[in-house]
């Protein structure tokens, strides 16, 4: 939703989804991909656990 299409659009999709990182988001600074990266973790253990996590990770951005 972020860059505006879908992490995966070629090959095996499921696959993919499961079992593949998606690439770096185009002109995002290195703290906001890491922010978007961590809601797409595979794991559910890996991934936010709750939104305020989100909502405090990107406050700290400004």
């Amino acid at each position: 939703m972020v860059s505006g299409k879908p992490p995966f659009t070629e090959g095996d999709l499921a696959y993919q989804h499961l079992h593949s990182e998606p690439k770096p988001l185009e002109n995002a600074s290195p703290e906001f991909w890491a922010i978007v990266r961590r809601c797409l973790q595979k794991k559910r253990k890996d991934r936010w656990q709750k939104v305020e996590e989100i909502d405090e990770a990107l406050k700290a951005l400004k």
